[in-house]
């Protein structure tokens, strides 16, 4: 019950990523042309929010592998969350400010669900997944799994 509930708040959160990118090349849109009306179609290989500075802190753009997505950047321009899709999988990605992931929450195309946090430097960490049954790891610093509880 509680892995279902997980996996939901997933879901929500990747459909609340789709949702805030879809709005904001309307609000680009509208912007960009002068008028109320909301554009039949706009098309552009990238949408970039900027801040007061001109610093790119959020786009609408094709990754270095092609794939759609939603990039939000720190101050000094690096990616520190991500919402993508593939052929393989639709996630959620936050990282440090070191570049290293934190966070990721991962719908993949054979049916698996999973969510992993991880320590600073990806030492330790702890993976939610969700398939046929479920289950919860838990790695040391080492990446040695630590400890192991499995759904039936």
């Amino acid at each position: 019950m509680h892995d279902a509930s997980l996996t939901q708040r997933v879901r929500r959160l990747e459909r609340a990523a789709l949702a805030l990118g879809a709005l904001t090349l309307v609000a680009v849109a509208a912007a960009f042309t002068g008028q109320d009306a909301v554009p039949a179609e706009l098309r552009a290989r990238r949408v970039a929010l900027v801040d007061g500075e001109g610093r790119v802190r959020a786009e609408l753009a094709l990754d270095a592998d092609g794939q759609a997505g939603l990039f939000v950047r720190d101050e000094q321009g690096l990616v520190r969350a991500r919402v993508v899709h593939d052929a393989e999988q639709s996630g959620l990605r936050v990282d440090d400010a070191t570049g290293q992931t934190r966070l990721g929450a991962v719908h993949f195309a054979h049916g698996g669900t999973g969510l992993a946090l991880h320590g600073p430097a990806g030492r330790g960490g702890a993976v939610l997944y969700l398939k046929d049954a479920g289950a919860l790891t838990f790695y040391g610093a080492d990446g040695e799994v630590l400890q192991r509880v499995a759904g039936e």
